[in-house]
């Protein structure tokens, strides 16, 4: 009986914390759609559902045999229009799925994902129910890209091994005449139909990765991309040679009708060349701004940042709005609060030149900021935001950092930073007392770390290094504070440097030993990430083909270190965006970009799910005020939680783990548990890999074992089985049909 009153006990606590969640706070709205002419209808695909049109674009519907919550990666066609495929996903699981239509997009079903994919780069729909993707997944901690063929409309998979001429994904599968086409990083491919017999057609010459391409016959137009600009090539031999073209503007998807070539420019207009790419003009008249467009018959449908469809019946020479919105989403990035004001930097707001949403923390409503990159006209986002002693500092996307002193009324430059040799991707702040540092994870010249102390009006350059020889010296920098103390590591060095006297002068601490299991292996540093007493570090080892990944924390300002089964790795490391960590009273917080959001009372050595109620697991900032805090999602809006709901987290000692076995791993839904110990009856929990809560049953055990029967679509998830006897099992399945 008092078995049973624990276990009642346990489970009423589990419901009360799992009540207790995450919610929007419901700022503006960005819309934008991706755009396919399907025959019938020309569909779009939305963060939130596929809409269709007949009337080229005038009105629309939702289609209802598709998810309406799930985001559409990407739409594909053959060439007869018999076969439709769309690709879209759930980002609270990570869960991707595909759904064909063989009637122009009238109806749908769905069919089965290939390989355990968690990315599609590129899709081919093919005659005679020919389905072509190119996947990518993180397998052992590693990244492996895999191409799979279907020759019954999906129903089926095999592999196809195109993915052995590059290390990369192939992107934009496109067929011309009886050939398929595909690039991967700057390599050019060409293969025959049904995906056989792939080979390498071109590089680019000046080794950009390519941006996009046009066949006509031999003659082949591309484009290659650097950070900030692009080239446009030609070749009329097949690519055995290239010539440049004078045009200097990034462009990108190009499209040709009876001879005309159309692409979409730079910022964003409507490009035309009428002598096969080596001119272009802009073709609209009045100002537009398209995200994405179709040539369909006599029209071009468009969609556009903020204003929604648009249509142009000359061609793209003038534009009627039809003012249809088609879903929406937000796409908030870094954070700022000042003055019981919540600032959020959107990249994609639907407003250009007012893209700082603020939100009042008192009167919980939302208005509208003018963006920080009006002062330089150039960037629409800012690589992070932060407050200090009053004032507002946004890093741009370009070479400059802005101030605001009015609360993100106007903005000022503070300094050009004119020595910094590229566009400062993935540049960040902190603070200490009244000093702020700014550095730079991408950076490769040098060491870019900064000081400034009048508030962004002069610049120190702080080298860390203090002319000690490091073995392995990276590029970019991660850095953090903890305490009076200054923490700075080269990003992919093997060498952590620390300043008590606010960076004048550094002193080398001793880094966690890894084990390495041959001569040729090699530990470097990812990322630092602080709180106020704590400094969580991410090291990878290179050992043996395999790269691993190893979280440290230090409670004594590096001096000794304890390791953590944090889950920063592989995606975090390719991300520009750093992980956040909170310290709130007795818990930590801490914010991932594949990982969502988890809580740690133990000072960061074990970390659990805080995600109850989140959408996704993409985490762009996070910071607290006033009892809350606020979590940025990208393409999921702002949410919110209260502070108090920490009080709720399970902070009993670790209960006694057994041993519960599921199988087989993958399934198709029908799972068996097996115990190495005995067990009669247990409750079993079931999350995605958010950690919401899919399904709870109790499970009667005969002979240490059960049946159980998972009702979910395909996708990863978590058991958490719990005893009469308080013992506990956990572990993970993947399901796929």
């Amino acid at each position: 009986m008092m078995n049973r009153l624990a276990l009642l006990s346990s489970l009423c606590f589990f419901q009360c914390y799992a009540f207790a969640q995450w919610t929007p706070l419901n700022g503006p709205e960005t819309y934008n759609a991706i755009l396919l002419d399907a025959g019938k209808y020309v569909l779009a695909g939305t963060t939130q559902g596929v809409y269709r049109s007949n009337d080229y674009g005038l009105a629309w519907e939702i289609v209802p045999d598709l998810p309406q919550l799930f985001n559409c990666h990407s739409f594909s066609i053959n060439q007869d229009s018999s076969q439709v495929i769309v690709s879209m996903r759930d980002d609270a699981c990570k869960c991707l799925f595909l759904y064909k239509s063989n009637d122009e997009g009238e109806s749908w079903k769905k069919i089965s994902t290939p390989g355990f994919a968690d990315y599609l780069s590129s899709i081919y729909s093919g005659n005679d129910a020919y389905v072509l993707v190119s996947s990518s997944r993180i397998q052992d901690k590693q990244l492996i890209h895999t191409n799979w063929e279907s020759f019954d409309g999906g129903g089926q998979w095999r592999r196809n091994f195109m993915d052995t001429l590059s290390d990369s994904p192939i992107s934009n599968i496109r067929r011309y005449g009886t050939q398929l086409w595909g690039f991967s990083g700057n390599k050019l491919f060409k293969g025959e139909m049904q995906g056989q017999h792939w080979g390498l057609v071109a590089s680019t010459p000046d080794s950009l990765a390519i941006g996009d391409y046009l066949i006509r016959g031999d003659s082949i137009l591309m484009t290659s991309v650097g950070v900030l600009y692009s080239k446009l090539w030609i070749s009329i031999d097949a690519g055995g040679s290239w010539t440049e073209l004078p045009y200097p503007f990034s462009i990108n998807q190009l499209k040709e009708k009876e001879g005309v070539l159309y692409a979409k420019g730079a910022y964003d207009q409507l490009l035309v060349s009428y002598d096969e790419g080596q001119h272009w003009d802009v073709q609209a008249v009045d100002s537009i701004h398209l995200s994405d467009f179709v040539l369909k018959g006599d029209y071009i449908i468009g969609y556009e940042f903020g204003t929604g469809i648009v249509r142009s019946e000359d061609m793209g020479r003038h534009y009627f709005r039809t003012a249809e919105r088609l879903g929406y989403a937000s796409f908030p990035d870094q954070m700022a609060i000042l003055d019981r004001k919540l600032f959020v930097s959107d990249p994609y707001a639907a407003d250009l030149t007012k893209s700082l949403a603020v939100y009042d923390l008192n009167q919980n409503t939302w208005s509208i900021k003018p963006s920080p990159s009006q002062t330089v006209g150039f960037s629409m986002f800012s690589d992070d935001l932060t407050s200090l002693d009053g004032k507002l500092f946004a890093c741009m996307n370009t070479y400059e950092t802005l101030r605001s002193d009015n609360l993100g009324q106007s903005w000022s430059a503070c300094t050009e930073l004119s020595q910094w040799p590229q566009v400062p991707t993935g540049t960040r702040f902190f603070s200490l007392d009244h000093t702020l540092f700014m550095y730079n994870t991408f950076w490769s010249t040098n060491y870019s770390l900064y000081r400034s102390a009048d508030y962004g009006n002069t610049w120190n350059f702080l080298d860390f290094t203090g002319g000690i020889s490091c073995p392995q010296s990276g590029n970019g920098v991660v850095a953090g504070a903890v305490g009076q103390v200054i923490f700075a590591a080269n990003r992919y060095g093997n060498c952590l440097y620390t300043s008590a006297d606010l960076g004048n002068t550094w002193q080398s601490l001793a880094l966690p030993e890894i084990e390495l299991y041959s001569d040729t292996g090699y530990t470097y540093i990812t990322d630092i990430t602080t709180s106020d007493n704590v400094i969580l570090l991410t090291m990878a080892r290179n050992d043996r083909n395999q790269r691993d990944f190893f979280n440290f924390v230090s409670l004594d300002q590096g001096k000794s270190w304890r390791e953590s089964n944090a889950p920063i790795g592989l995606r975090e490391s390719n991300a520009i965006l750093s992980p956040v960590m909170l310290e709130v009273d007795s818990f930590l917080l801490l914010s991932t970009y594949g990982a969502g959001i988890l809580i740690s009372q133990d000072s960061g050595n074990h970390w659990r799910p805080f995600m109850d109620g989140l959408p996704g697991l993409h985490i762009n900032d996070l910071v607290s005020d006033n009892g809350f805090v606020y979590a940025s999602l990208g393409g999921h809006g702002v949410w919110k939680r209260s502070l108090q709901d920490l009080r709720l987290y399970d902070s009993t000692p670790e209960q006694k783990l057994i041993k519960v076995i599921a199988g087989p791993n993958p399934n198709t839904g029908l799972v068996r548990l097996i115990a190495h110990s005995p067990i009669e009856n247990a409750q079993v929990l079931w999350f995605d890999m958010s950690g919401r809560l899919c399904l709870e049953e109790n499970v009667a055990f005969l002979c240490q074992k059960a049946v159980v029967v998972l009702p979910f679509a395909n996708g990863q998830y978590i058991y958490r089985i719990r005893t009469d006897e308080g013992e506990v099992a956990m572990g993970k399945v993947v399901l796929i049909r």
